[in-house]
């Protein structure tokens, strides 16, 4: 799904962002719908790709396997944020952005999705340092060799 997405996603990004993916082998699958799963992970570039306008930057998305979890990354070396922005982020309607750039819903609604798939979503930044936000996803135990497809 992540690979998938950044296909179309490059589509979008201007060519002063370099786009690079640190994608681990062997990582299990997670519970979520793929559809709902794309759609945040083009919120989150868009947003990644978008605070570096104007400027030369690379955007990393990467997957890992911390057990028990996954984890989703989405990465830019934009202008960053401050505490008191990173505090409403997730708040519907807020935005950073001028009028008629943003609705303020993104971050809002990649909250809500991750939530019903029982993700969290955490973000580090500083202004001037960029901003990574980080999905942590609920592994999905591999099914065991024995037991027959639908007789669990």
């Amino acid at each position: 799904m992540v690979t998938e997405s950044l296909v179309l996603f490059s589509a979008l990004v201007p060519p002063s962002i370099e786009v690079r993916t640190e994608i681990d082998a062997d990582v299990p699958m997670v519970l979520a719908d793929a559809t709902l799963a794309g759609d945040v992970i083009m919120n989150l570039c868009t947003n990644a790709y978008q605070s570096m306008q104007g400027t030369n930057g690379i955007l990393t998305v990467g997957l890992r396997h911390p057990q028990p979890n996954v984890e989703l990354w989405v990465s830019d070396t934009g202008h960053g944020m401050n505490q008191a922005t990173v505090e409403r982020i997730f708040e519907p309607f807020f935005t950073t952005r001028s009028v008629g750039q943003g609705t303020g819903l993104g971050l809002s609604i990649v909250h809500g999705i991750l939530e019903s798939f029982g993700a969290s979503i955490a973000v580090e930044t500083a202004p001037g340092t960029g901003t990574t936000f980080v999905i942590s996803f609920p592994a999905v135990a591999p099914m065991s060799g024995n037991a027959a497809p639908g007789s669990g």
